[in-house]
């Protein structure tokens, strides 16, 4: 059903984006458009068009709340489809607002680096006790 589906798109805040996609189907399907799960609808902020195959939404100003997963879908009596796209708003202060697969990329980061820290702080320990272990049977053997 789509021949050219969204793909993922970074604008800065205060911008306008398109997004764009097309649809094909006989009968022609009816589509939609959704962001985070929500159905949107054209308003005085989004623009909803349609002209033939070519489906686009337009933020003519986005705003950093409009970051996320945008969603098309299209059904008619032979099915349904959908395609996905991500927004990423860069603010106009150049300090960009982490997205949710940033911010679980950042922690997942942060947890390996914590377990790296702990694994070496863990063979230091066990080389101290190694090179005591190792001082304590010289002095056995010579003992001996």
């Amino acid at each position: 059903m789509f021949s050219r589906p969204l793909s993922n798109t970074k604008v800065t805040e205060g911008g306008k984006v398109l997004l764009e996609c097309h649809v094909t189907g006989s009968p022609a399907p009816r589509v939609t458009w959704s962001v985070e799960g929500a159905e949107l609808a054209s308003s005085a902020e989004v623009a909803i068009t349609q002209h033939g195959v070519v489906n686009c939404l337009v933020i003519s100003e986005v705003l950093c709340e409009d970051e996320g997963q945008y969603t098309v879908s299209a059904s008619n009596v032979h099915g349904s489809a959908s395609t996905t796209a991500y927004l990423t708003v860069v603010s106009k202060s150049n300090h960009r607002y982490m997205s949710a697969s940033d911010s679980l990329a950042f922690i997942q980061c942060l947890i390996i680096i914590i377990f790296v820290v702990l694994f070496i702080y863990s063979l230091r320990q066990l080389a101290a006790e190694c090179a005591l272990l190792a001082r304590k049977c010289k002095t056995y053997i010579k003992q001996t």
